[in-house]
């Protein structure tokens, strides 16, 4: 993608107000999370926020914010309104170890969303198009994006996200509390967002 995404573009810009330069290293979700957290690297990004990382790492201001929604079949009457009146019959996919907000984990807590996980998107993505899930919850930018590079034509046009937002949050760069460099990138960082 142009300027390497949304994410990247922003990122570059801030850093690019305080003028400094910014090397990208494309890694794992977890791996990229493990050399942030052994200062490998200054950062890793863009994550949202949560209380177990905020203990390991500091944040910056945001980023971009993020919606995610529920992608479904066009043939599918999948529909919601709400976690509390979500229809009991619908099965949703949903990538192991993400998390789609507070209230989307409260409402599969307590077995007011049946799940079933995969490890990865795409492969999330090829169940609701062979109709084994019903819904599959995704970042919609993310989603569409994905689509568009790994799916076919027909295919693609064969889904839409559902309107309803599951929950918006802002994404953030994270550094390593450890990382002696972090406190101050971070600043900067923050003031070259200010900037923009």
């Amino acid at each position: 993608m142009d300027n390497f995404g949304i994410g990247p573009h922003i990122i570059t810009a801030a850093f690019d107000k305080v003028g400094l330069p910014v090397q990208y290293v494309w890694l794992p979700w977890t791996r990229a999370m493990q050399e942030a957290e052994e200062s490998k690297v200054d950062f890793s990004g863009i994550w949202f926020y949560n209380d177990d990382r905020a203990q390991k790492f500091s944040y910056t201001s945001p980023v971009v914010s993020s919606s995610n929604v529920f992608f479904k079949r066009k043939d599918n009457d999948f529909d919601w309104v709400d976690f509390d009146s979500f229809p009991k019959d619908q099965l949703v996919g949903r990538t192991h170890t993400y998390s789609y907000g507070q209230h989307f984990d409260a409402a599969v807590a307590d077995g007011k969303i049946t799940v079933d996980d995969a490890p990865n998107d795409i492969l999330n993505f090829r169940k609701l198009i062979r109709g084994r899930i019903d819904a599959f919850a995704i970042s919609e930018l993310v989603g569409y994006d994905m689509l568009r590079q790994q799916f076919p034509g027909d295919q693609v046009a064969a889904l839409e996200a559902h309107p309803i937002e599951i929950s918006t949050a802002p994404l953030h760069l994270i550094a390593a509390k450890g990382n002696t460099r972090a406190a101050a990138l971070i600043e900067q960082f923050n003031q070259g967002m200010a900037l923009l």
